[in-house]
């Protein structure tokens, strides 16, 4: 691919192994690194990253803006019992709604999951457009409403493939949503999708556990 290193390559330029080349770009420490199936693509142009323990004003790369509100419920810390609070203080709009949503199906109301998730299938946000088709098709197989599960997995489909981005964070919520939608069918992953060692560091800490799960679930 022409202006772009394959791993083994930049690992030669660099003089370290590919394992280690593999890490930054997991980690998303080089600029505009692109992910193709199982497959990383370095821009010829890319210097070696630094070492993040000698800068003292390194951060680690931070959830893309394109799935920010991606389940607010699960990425939002909360003492125990005090689910219902943490979504009350919530600002009226999606981001409450969707929580509502999380909230009614995780606490075994699929029915309300379902009312609340349908008026985001087709939201203009992806994050919530997301989050939405991933609880109703959860609460519509709850429910016997097959049809209707099948209607939201394809809006997951079709969400991910409109994605440009293939950032590693962004990349990180579409293998989550892929392993969750497989779990739902009791399908094996999509051969694309990368080792859950390489894709759970970079989801959000509260849908790690989450993660954990559909991964035990397809793997038995």
């Amino acid at each position: 691919m022409k202006g772009y290193l394959s791993i083994r390559e930049e690992a030669e330029k660099w003089g370290v192994s590919e394992r280690r080349v593999n890490q930054y770009c997991a980690e998303g420490r080089i600029p505009g690194v692109q992910r193709f199936g199982t497959s990383w693509a370095i821009p010829d142009t890319a210097n070696k990253p630094g070492d993040p323990r000698k800068n003292k004003t390194h951060e680690p790369p931070k959830t893309m803006e394109l799935y920010t509100g991606f389940m607010p419920l699960m990425s939002t810390s909360f003492a125990p019992g005090k689910c219902m609070e943490t979504i009350e203080k919530m600002s009226i709009g999606p981001k409450k709604e969707i929580a509502l949503a999380e909230y009614y199906y995780f606490s075994g109301q699929a029915e309300k999951a379902m009312q609340k998730a349908e008026l985001y299938l087709t939201y203009s946000e992806a994050a919530y457009r997301l989050s939405a088709c991933l609880i109703y098709a959860y609460a519509c197989l709850s429910m016997g409403q097959i049809s209707h599960a099948r209607y939201a997995l394809n809006e997951i489909k079709k969400t991910l493939a409109d994605g440009a981005k293939q950032a590693p964070h962004v990349r990180a919520i579409e293998d989550f949503v892929a392993s969750a939608s497989a779990v739902l069918l009791h399908l094996p992953l999509p051969a694309e999708i990368p080792s859950v060692h390489e894709f759970l560091p970079l989801l959000p800490p509260g849908l790690r556990a989450f993660a954990l799960y559909a991964w035990h679930i397809i793997s038995i």
